[in-house]
């Protein structure tokens, strides 16, 4: 398993957004900004780490910097949520689907 589908793997078995999945997510896409000798930890909250779990700007933004297109990527959210989503549930099926879609991206390289 690849740490991309493990990652993918921990999101979909989440019942809530937390800031932990928000660092592994950052740490897989980004890695750890130049300034910090090891990736972001798994503590309380780290301002520099878009809470890409609970806000769906933040799951948006994370689209934005991978150069996806928010359209097909919405619809496969909202697919994978429940019926009357919270923000939280469509939060995390948008980066799931992110992620996905840059696994994909990636193999084709």
């Amino acid at each position: 398993m690849t740490p991309t589908q493990s990652l993918i793997a921990n999101l979909e078995f989440a019942t809530e957004g937390s800031r932990e999945l928000d660092a592994d997510v950052h740490n897989l896409i980004f890695g750890w900004r130049s300034d910090r000798a090891t990736p972001i930890p798994h503590i309380g909250s780290d301002p520099d780490v878009p809470p890409y779990t609970t806000s769906l700007d933040a799951a948006v933004s994370l689209i934005d910097a991978l150069g996806l297109h928010i359209d097909d990527l919405m619809r496969r959210a909202l697919y994978a949520c429940p019926e009357d989503p919270t923000i939280a549930q469509l939060a995390i099926a948008l980066t799931i689907a992110a992620l996905r879609a840059r696994e994909v991206n990636t193999d084709d390289l």
